[in-house]
């Protein structure tokens, strides 16, 4: 007897296809297809692709951006701590069962095409770059700075990601060498005095 499939195994099935053939597969008959069933079970937990669709990007914002606050806000009252974590945390492959190592980039290219995961895709990154500004002014860094780390880290998980998918190493040990270094007080470059004269115009 087969087991009776699930919503979230509707949602599963969905980022897999996404990450192995794009977004123009996620359509009910060949999500079904791929799972041996009828379309039947799929309309049974969603009331049309629309509101599949919906349902897997809002399954990726809780899972991959609201999930992990919680549990890095749980962990530690140490800000730097708290980064460290945030790195490791970030840089963890996601589930096979969710598309693996390619399902991040996978959502950011479907987001190319469709407005409304597009919005999505906006709405997680600025949550990540405010969380990651706050812990690095909880470090004592100024706005202006805490902010700019944030982007640099979040640039550089976005693009060690891309990279990995191309065979690169776990990104864990670049990115923590990188949050080493945004934590370092920054020297400001020195600034003479005056301008020095300008140069004799040679005749």
């Amino acid at each position: 007897m087969k087991k009776k499939l699930s919503r979230l195994d509707w949602i599963q099935t969905g980022f897999r296809a996404l990450t192995q053939q794009g977004p123009s597969t996620l359509k009910a008959e060949p999500l079904a297809k791929s799972l041996k069933v009828s379309k039947g079970s799929f309309y049974w937990h969603f009331k049309d692709i629309e509101d599949f669709k919906s349902a897997m990007i809002q399954h990726w914002q809780r899972a991959a951006t609201a999930d992990i606050i919680i549990q890095i806000e749980a962990g530690t009252s140490n800000p730097k701590q708290k980064l460290h974590h945030l790195a490791h945390a970030s840089t963890k492959l996601p589930d096979t069962r969710y598309g693996g190592s390619a399902s991040e980039s996978a959502i950011r290219d479907w987001a190319r095409y469709e407005p409304s995961i597009a919005n999505a895709v906006s709405e997680v990154d600025l949550k990540r770059l405010v969380f990651t500004a706050s812990l690095f002014e909880s470090c004592g860094q100024k706005k202006t700075q805490a902010s700019q780390s944030a982007r640099l880290l979040y640039s550089a998980l976005i693009g060690l990601k891309t990279l990995q998918k191309q065979g690169l190493p776990d990104p864990k040990n670049d990115l923590v060498y990188l949050l080493e270094a945004l934590l370092k007080p920054r020297v400001a470059p020195s600034v003479p005095d005056s301008a020095p004269p300008d140069a004799p115009i040679r005749r």
